[in-house]
């Protein structure tokens, strides 16, 4: 047998490899790699969902989903972003990354070029591999809050350029984009006539009233700029895997045909559970108030072990943690810190390979366990430098 070029040449996921190596372990590890929340969806979203079910609501439906249920998040969607956006405006696809493939896919040629500010979540830089376009990393700075730069951006732009993709707040760093970026890049796009992916799955858990901008906001930005979100992360619902795409009309419609021939629609019973969750006065507090909790947590403790820095969490349940102290580079810490205590963090180059001397923590488990893992950590670095 043989098999295509463009997957074999994909490369392995390090937060899932170090997740199936915290799972064969086994024992009492703590696992602090994926962003997976721990925490329940709202009782009426998890109602919502048995009741589709219990109800046979479990067939086929329309490409684009529902169009009750692309209605539902179009309302939602209307309220943050001040625009008119219809239900013909929105797709359902199997989860965010569903939606960064066909868009990508419906967006570049083999050989153009998407521009990946980094840190970045992983999948950015494989799926653009697999449409055959060439990824462009740009290494956004510690010191600029990881925040890139428009003039960082430009330096990257060529005439094969076709896609800018923006993710904010960000994943790995949980720091949100600066306003001065993202009004430069929406220059860039809009001089060079680029399209901008906006991933904003964790605009809603953004703390201490950080100001946030969206490159969708912009009125510059309409019809070369798509949002992605997902009720993943939002309404704690990463297994229902149901997220969306708004857009310009031509895109959502060439995504929709693209989706008939990947995995025809995104699950039905999840779009019933979505559709509770936003047309309903859905209770999400609690969510953003535990994460706030344990993301106090983390910073403290990290903080508080000689060897590791951090310079702040402004949004999501991830911590990007600055080991340049400990002398190690980021695989050989995770690997010797789950194999020696137990704990299962992501080495920093997996979000690019700038970031060697970087962990992530995910705070997606409680705060006796995060504050039992973060004792781990200190123990382990005792024992390094003894």
């Amino acid at each position: 047998m043989r098999l295509a070029q463009r997957v074999l040449g994909m490369t392995p996921s390090l937060p899932r490899r170090l997740f199936d190596m915290a799972k064969e372990i086994g024992g009492d590890v703590i696992d602090l790699t994926l962003g997976d929340p721990d925490m329940p969806p709202p009782a009426n979203v998890r109602a919502a969902a048995c009741a589709a079910i219990e109800s046979g609501m479990t067939r086929y439906s329309q490409n684009a989903g529902l169009h009750e249920a692309r209605e539902a998040v179009a309302a939602f969607q209307r309220a943050k972003y001040g625009r008119d956006i219809g239900a013909e405006d929105v797709i359902l696809t199997v989860g965010a990354m569903g939606s960064i493939f066909q868009q990508l896919f419906s967006l570049v040629e083999p050989s153009d070029e998407v521009i990946v500010p980094a840190p970045y979540w992983v999948n950015y830089v494989e799926v653009a591999k697999l449409c055959g376009a060439v990824p462009v990393v740009v290494s956004a700075r510690e010191e600029n809050g990881f925040s890139v730069t428009a003039e960082q951006v430009a330096a990257a732009i060529t005439p094969r350029t076709r896609v800018i993709v923006v993710n904010s707040p960000n994943n790995p760093t949980g720091r949100v984009l600066r306003e001065d970026a993202v009004r430069g890049i929406a220059e860039l796009a809009v001089k060079h006539d680029l399209f901008v992916i906006s991933d904003e799955v964790y605009r809603s858990l953004i703390y201490d009233g950080i100001p946030y901008l969206s490159i969708f906001d912009l009125p510059e930005m309409k019809g070369r700029c798509s949002v992605i979100d997902a009720v993943s992360k939002h309404f704690s619902m990463t297994g229902y895997r149901l997220g969306f795409t708004i857009g310009p009309r031509e895109l959502i419609d060439t995504m929709t045909r693209l989706q008939e021939n990947v995995n025809a629609c995104a699950p039905l019973p999840s779009q019933y559970a979505a559709m509770a969750a936003y047309g309903e006065d859905t209770n999400t507090s609690y969510l953003k108030a535990e994460y706030d909790a344990r993301r106090r947590v983390v910073v403290d403790g990290v903080r508080g072990i000689p060897g590791l820095s951090i310079d702040g969490v402004d949004a999501a349940f991830y911590a990007f943690v600055n080991i340049s102290a400990t002398g190690m580079d980021s695989q050989t810490f995770a690997y010797n810190l789950l194999k020696e205590q137990r704990v299962a963090v992501v080495p920093g180059l997996a979000y690019g390979d700038a970031y060697d001397r970087f962990i992530r923590i995910a705070f997606t488990v409680s705060v006796k366990r995060l504050s039992e893992a973060l004792a781990r950590i200190r123990a382990f670095l005792t024992s390094a430098r003894a």
